[in-house]
């Protein structure tokens, strides 16, 4: 059996590089055992398992995240003026994103005024994809263009006036996003 990991201080997370040294692997041969469908033999598959058991190993989403350039990560939005169904639509939307391994991230906005700040702190996530359940103005929509993120709105108001299709022929949503 392998060592238990040594390093002991408070807070140190079993890496992937934990693993690989102890499994007398690469790196990347420990990714490669915890993407489904990716190319690893039984054996190797088996030992890497069961030393990253053994050591309290789980993959980092952040990490994997600076790799492939994609946070799985969505950001929902809502105002303080709630709506009776936001609940309910909000459960749906988390549990429709889980299905698809997408994490919600949920912003609340006090006032329109803030948008402002609100889209600040989204880009800093750098999420994927943005659901919106608040009224956006056309510069709003425009800086989010910019940052090249898909934008659904949930209530399918714009401060503009501008219908839906306005947002949806001025965004592009990935395929399969």
């Amino acid at each position: 059996m392998p060592e238990k990991n040594r390093d002991s201080r408070p807070g140190h997370r079993v890496t992937s590089y934990d693993v690989a040294r102890q499994a007398g692997v690469s790196q990347s041969a420990v990714s490669r055992c915890f993407k489904p469908g990716a190319s690893v033999s039984k054996k190797m598959r088996a030992r890497v398992m069961k030393v990253a058991e053994h050591l309290g190993y789980q993959p980092n989403a952040i990490a994997r995240s600076l790799i492939t350039r994609r946070s799985n990560m969505v950001a929902v939005v809502i105002s303080q003026q709630t709506n009776l169904y936001y609940p309910e639509v909000l459960v749906q939307l988390s549990q429709r994103f889980s299905a698809r391994g997408i994490r919600v991230l949920l912003f609340t906005l006090e006032h329109e005024s803030d948008t402002d700040v609100l889209l600040d702190q989204i880009f800093q996530y750098q999420v994927d994809g943005v659901a919106e359940a608040a009224q956006l103005s056309e510069e709003h929509i425009d800086v989010m263009e910019r940052h090249g993120i898909p934008l659904a709105l949930i209530t399918g108001r714009l401060k503009t006036g501008a219908s839906m299709q306005f947002v949806a022929t001025r965004l592009k949503v990935k395929d399969g996003s």
